[in-house]
Formats: structure tokens, C-alpha cells, sequence
């Protein structure tokens, strides 16, 4: 039967993912895959391994469709799930203390004032770097970063075309990258971007 998977709700593709419809996953990939992979990327610093997450998110989904109860709110968990292990994997023993201690530091505020100095130190130092950048690129990071405009509102926002944002972005994230230690990147991007 022929289903025009585009018109149904994420209520009825979830009925259909569940029995394994390869048509509605296909749609749910589709609907959602964009906007997965540009709240990734706002958070890892590779579109490479934000491609890559999203695709692992959906491998996930597939594997365990009879345990989806509603489409969107279920991909955002295993992607927060997924964001997490990446920066797990990727840190060294010495990170991984330091964003055990701001994870810590965000549930309970008032429990290790040395987390809390050290966070405020490292949210510093990003701004100074973000202060750093070309004024155009600086103004696409912030309204990306901060302001969680997406690409196509930054380029209509500023008049300027989709693909010239995400250059600018790329831009912005390799200088970040290349200027801030790797123990700095990982701990700001968990505490200004989680």
C-alpha cells in the first residue's frame, strides 16, 4: 500500500515505525536528520562527527523501533545520550574529571566552588577568543551559539546565503579550535552549550 508518509503525524509514524514501516522511518530520517545534525553541530566541533552522531542516532532508532513511544522527544534523548558518550570517548582521564565536576557543578550549583571558579575561568577565556574573531564571523557564532539561530535565520536575518553562514561557522569553530587548549573546548562546550 502506498502511503503518503509526508501528511501523517509523528503520532501515526510512530505507529508505523513500530511495526517496522521502512517508509515511515525513512520519513522520520528525513524530517529530522537536518535539524538533529544543526543542534549537534552546535556542539561538537567536527560537521563530520555531528553527521556521524545523527547517523549512529539512527541506527539506534531502527534497532530499537518497537521501543519509540513518540518520535521527536525519543531522538532528542538518545542524541543528548549519544553527545554525551562522544565527549566521553574523546576526553582524557583529566577532561573527563573536569566535565564529571561541571555536570556536577550544574545539578547541585553550590557543591565544589573550585568547579564553579574553574567553569567561570574557562567561560572567560571562550569569550576572549570569540572577541577574537573577524566581526561578521563573530556575529554569525553569537547568533548561532547563543542565540540558537538556525542557518537559514542567520542568512535571512543578515541577507546573506546558507552556505556563506556555514562557512563562517566552520571558520569560527577551526580558530576556536586551534586557540583554546583542548581541555578548555570540551569543558566550555558542555558548560555553554548543554
Amino acid at each position: 500500500m502506498n502511503r503518503m508518509y509526508n501528511k501523517l503525524s509523528d503520532a501515526e509514524l510512530t505507529a508505523l515505525l513500530k511495526e517496522g514501516d521502512e517508509g515511515a522511518f525513512t520519513e522520520v530520517y528525513q524530517q529530522y536528520s537536518p535539524e538533529l545534525t544543526a543542534w549537534v553541530s552546535r556542539k561538537v566541533l567536527s560537521l563530520d562527527d555531528a553527521h556521524d552522531l545523527v547517523h549512529d542516532v539512527f541506527i539506534h532508532v531502527w534497532l530499537d523501533k518497537g521501543n519509540v513511544t513518540a518520535v521527536k522527544p525519543y531522538l532528542y534523548y538518545i542524541t543528548r545520550n549519544k553527545i554525551v558518550d562522544y565527549f566521553r570517548k574523546n576526553a582524557s582521564r583529566r577532561e573527563y574529571a573536569v566535565l564529571t565536576q561541571l555536570v556536577n557543578q550544574k545539578q547541585e550549583p553550590h557543591m565544589d566552588p573550585v568547579a564553579s571558579i574553574e567553569a567561570k575561568d574557562l567561560r572567560e577565556n571562550l569569550e576572549a577568543a570569540i572577541e577574537q574573531l573577524p566581526p561578521r564571523t563573530k556575529e554569525i557564532f553569537k547568533l548561532s551559539r547563543q542565540e540558537n539561530y538556525s542557518t537559514a535565520e542567520i542568512a535571512a536575518k543578515l541577507g546573506l546565503s546558507e552556505q556563506t553562514v556555514k562557512n563562517q561557522l566552520s571558520t569560527a569553530l577551526h580558530y576556536l579550535k586551534n586557540t583554546a587548549d583542548r581541555l578548555s573546548i570540551l569543558a566550555l562546550l558542555y558548560v555553554l552549550y548543554n
